[in-house]
């Protein structure tokens, strides 16, 4: 994530705005935001590294966001409050459907 940071994809325009997170992916906030940044900026895209940041990031982009496996990313975050927390702040500022 650092190198993506220093990378500096900020100015970039999105490449895709429709995505698909697969939960056996995502075991950590980590994962979300590599996999944030980079489905929707490309290789090495950045996002954001906290959930305010995230917050702000998404804000103005018009996200489409379909979480296949969410359970897996249930079964395996550290911290549930942590998921949750992280859903809801997609699903205020994207279109989030679980399944």
């Amino acid at each position: 994530m650092d190198l993506a940071f220093s990378k500096g994809v900020k100015d970039s325009p999105p490449l895709n705005l429709n995505l698909i997170i697969d939960g056996n992916y995502i075991l950590c906030e980590e994962d979300l935001y590599c996999y944030l940044g980079e489905e929707i900026y490309g290789i090495l895209g950045y996002i954001a590294y906290n959930s305010n940041a995230l917050a702000d990031a998404i804000s103005t982009l018009s996200l489409k966001i379909k979480w296949i496996n969410f359970d897996c990313s249930r079964n395996h975050f550290d911290e549930i409050e942590d998921l949750e927390y992280l859903s809801d702040i997609l699903k205020q500022y994207s279109s989030l459907e679980i399944v």
